[in-house]
């Protein structure tokens, strides 16, 4: 085999090679996205089952409980939070609950970091169905 013809060979595996496992890669990525995303709307809708009688309930609703429930669900890797949405032509959104016990003085340090992560802002169009479940976010 020519020296020509090694070389092109060569140059051929350094430029194909990286091109397929870059493939290989991305769809590794893509289905890990995929399995963490189903994952993680499963456990909302058990967190949503396990809500839904205190959420429906007739009364006023029993925040304190609400707080607890939601710490069944929460570890050290996920916090769970529950905002209510107002009735049509109201703005905002109200705080009712987390996995994470806080205090009154850090309920404004959470929302800054709600507002910081794009949550509050996107909160209204997910809700209305406009924006995609998941949202990607940096978390601060």
């Amino acid at each position: 085999m020519s020296l020509v013809a090694k070389a092109l060979l060569v140059a051929f595996v350094f430029l194909f090679v990286p091109v397929i496992l870059y493939d290989q890669f991305r769809a590794a990525d893509q289905q890990k996205r995929e399995l963490m995303t189903a994952s993680v709307r499963g456990e909302g809708q058990i967190v949503a089952a396990a809500l839904s009688p205190l959420l429906t309930a007739e009364g006023p609703p029993n925040l304190p409980e609400i707080g607890r429930e939601l710490a069944r669900f929460g570890n050290s890797l996920t916090t769970i939070k529950v905002l209510f949405g107002p009735a049509a032509g109201a703005t905002g959104f109200f705080y009712v609950g987390t996995s994470a016990p806080l205090s009154n003085e850090t309920l404004d340090a959470e929302r800054a970091q709600l507002k910081s992560q794009g949550v509050l802002d996107q909160l209204a169009q997910n809700c209305s169905g406009t924006l995609p479940m998941a949202m990607r976010y940096t978390a601060s």
